[in-house]
């Protein structure tokens, strides 16, 4: 199955999400968040791209924005896992230098293992067993208690030389191709409208058989899929942030029929559009009363 974006986070939502549990097979995908795993128990293997990497107990991996994964099943692999968007880290921005470290870290995915010095290894652990503590506890003024935990985890990773080292080799070793990025932010703007490789060809000067190979290796999936997986993450922000029609957001989205659009959300999905969009609605619910208590 080829990767689709993952919607994380409705605009009103606390821009992070933690928890905690066993590892279940995840198909590829990308989201916007960065992802921070942490294996509390067991070891399990991690994709990230069509590089495999086997995770232990104790080791940590940081995984990029956009940047397409998948999780493969073992019964025997628990973990913290949490998710947060930059926007969580807005007052940072001041601070230009530190900043654009922390954008240049978290555009990459790395794994910090035994090879680290342990009590910055430590550091990170009791840091994300607070945040998973508040988010699940969400007492009064967990909102502040989280935003500080993050600042405390943001610093942590700063002071880390080992850490920057390894992030400017895994900067050096996977720098964006300009063509690519063209073709990328090309389908972003104009995924609601008939989009061919045909265009895209002609677009960028290349020959066919160059281009696939080239958009392959960038981004480990097919042209057409790639076009596939922006439509499916504009239908599903539709789905959970307006009550536009199941109709509407069809088309909106680019699909050519209702027909279509249905048959490929539910086979990335596993479910149909109408069905995720309940599941988002309640589970919105369930969160909202559980923060008023």
């Amino acid at each position: 199955m080829e990767p689709y974006y993952e919607y994380t986070f409705k605009a009103h939502d606390y821009p992070i999400k933690v928890w905690q549990g066993q590892m279940f097979g995840f198909p590829p995908h990308w989201h916007e968040e960065i992802e921070i795993l942490l294996v509390a128990e067991g070891q399990g293997d991690v994709y990230i791209r069509n590089d495999r990497y086997t995770l232990q107990t104790g080791d940590m991996m940081i995984i990029g924005r956009k940047e397409i994964h998948r999780y493969v099943e073992c019964a025997h692999f628990h973990h913290i896992l949490m998710k947060f968007h930059m926007n969580l880290l807005e007052s940072l921005h001041y601070d230009t230098h530190d900043y654009q470290q922390l954008m240049m870290l978290f555009s990459h995915s790395l794994i910090i293992n035994d090879q680290y010095n342990q009590d910055f290894r430590q550091k990170l652990k009791r840091i994300l067993a607070t945040l998973l503590m508040e988010y699940e506890q969400m007492k009064k003024g967990y909102k502040y208690a989280i935003l500080s935990s993050m600042y405390q985890l943001m610093t942590c990773l700063l002071r880390e030389e080992q850490l920057q080292l390894s992030m400017e080799q895994v900067h050096k070793k996977y720098q964006p191709h300009p063509v690519i990025e063209y073709v990328i932010h090309h389908v972003e703007k104009h995924y609601h409208e008939a989009l061919s490789l045909e265009e895209i060809i002609q677009l960028v000067h290349l020959s066919k058989n160059y281009f696939t190979r080239l958009f392959k290796k960038y981004t480990g999936m097919t042209f057409k899929h790639f076009v596939t997986m922006i439509r499916l993450q504009r239908a599903r922000e539709c789905l959970s942030e307006t009550d536009d029609t199941v109709v509407d957001i069809a088309y909106l989205t680019g699909f050519n029929s209702v027909k279509t659009f249905n048959r490929v959300f539910h086979t990335y999905m596993g479910c149909s559009p109408s069905i995720y969009r309940k599941r988002i609605n309640e589970k919105d619910s369930v969160i909202n009363e559980k923060s008023k208590e």
